[in-house]
């Protein structure tokens, strides 16, 4: 791998250090999110970031609808996040995350999320039914690899030690500050 290609947990190879993000393409047309997809592409770009809440799920769909058309799944890593909080409702729940994991499959119009992140979080959760419902996707093939999007080191921390003593698939990699993706078990 060279150094602008980086490998993840979960058999994830390949994957550009570069991440193209989608949420921009909420407002695009479909040829205009292409043309931009299909140049990031072409400049090496093979890991792609998108979300349940970008676009209420558009962006998600163009994407999906991209990589089909393509023929790109093989050659690309998806990264996607879910359990956004809708309004004053927090949604990191076993419930929501299975939700989102079963939409975000659809509207991608994949069978298995490369990268699943959880995009909030919510401390008054209980970490290890966040994690039991993780792994859970993870045992079933639905996701490969998870992470947290916006969650303190503490808590992931937290929730990778829940993970070692139930014997639950560990967080891989963390989205720190909306742009860095931080690969490791701690």
């Amino acid at each position: 791998v060279s150094s602008r290609y980086t490998n993840l947990p979960g058999g994830i190879f390949g994957v550009s250090r570069v991440i193209q993000g989608t949420e921009l393409l909420k407002n695009w047309s479909e040829a205009a999110a292409f043309a931009l997809l299909d140049v990031a592409f072409s400049h090496g770009y093979t890991a792609f970031d998108t979300a349940r809440a970008y676009g209420s799920g558009r962006c998600e769909e163009l994407l999906g609808r991209w990589v089909k058309e393509r023929g790109l799944r093989d050659e690309v890593v998806i990264i996607t996040k879910g359990a956004h909080p809708n309004g004053l409702v927090s949604r990191v729940t076993p419930v929501s995350i299975d939700e989102d994991v079963f939409a975000s499959l659809r509207a991608l119009r994949i069978e298995s999320i490369d990268l699943y992140l959880l995009h909030r979080d919510d401390p008054s959760v209980q970490v290890w039914q966040i994690m039991a419902a993780l792994h859970e996707h993870v045992r079933a093939g639905r996701v490969r690899a998870i992470g947290a999007s916006n969650w303190t080191f503490k808590r992931i921390r937290e929730a990778n030690g829940c993970a070692l003593d139930h014997h639950f698939t560990p967080f891989t990699a963390t989205l720190a500050d909306g742009s860095t993706v931080t690969v490791g078990r701690d």
